[in-house]
């Protein structure tokens, strides 16, 4: 604890122990199953099910909720089952802090699907590139 200007009680203080990457799973519980979720995981194979059957081409899974029932775990579920399935797996993770900022949690999604975006382009234009070309290959007369 500690004595604060300003305050009439001292507060709290914590110090991190390590740093940890927020999108970042335990891969041993991953594989452990989910008790009392059957709702929820049919609802995620579900979606894993449409995006494979091509109905779609992409599905955003939301998962909310309070403090400690279970949301990184049935997050962690989603991505292992689509990720077992060869579907790519964007996440945005919000908090609490971030709240208050317009699109927070797009924030990390768009992270994640710029460096994926500019590499398709940077493929489409070096073949495009070769075509107009004729064809040859790097390093070709």
């Amino acid at each position: 604890q500690l004595k604060v200007k300003g305050k009439k009680e001292p507060v709290l203080v914590y110090r991190p122990i390590e740093a940890r990457d927020l999108q970042g799973f335990d891969v041993a519980a991953a594989n452990t199953p989910i008790v009392g979720r059957v709702d929820e995981t049919e609802a995620i194979q579900e979606a894993i099910d449409t995006l494979l059957s091509r109905k779609q081409v992409n599905e955003v899974i939301v998962i909310s909720g309070d403090a400690g029932i279970g949301k990184s775990r049935l997050m962690q579920y989603a991505c292992t089952k689509a990720q077992s399935q060869t579907l790519n797996v964007l996440i945005g993770i919000g908090v609490d802090t971030e709240m208050s900022t317009p699109l927070f949690v797009f924030k990390a999604i768009l992270n994640q699907l710029i460096p994926l975006y500019y590499r398709r382009v940077v493929k489409m234009r070096f073949r495009r590139w070769l075509q107009q070309r004729g064809g040859a290959g790097v390093g070709s007369a």
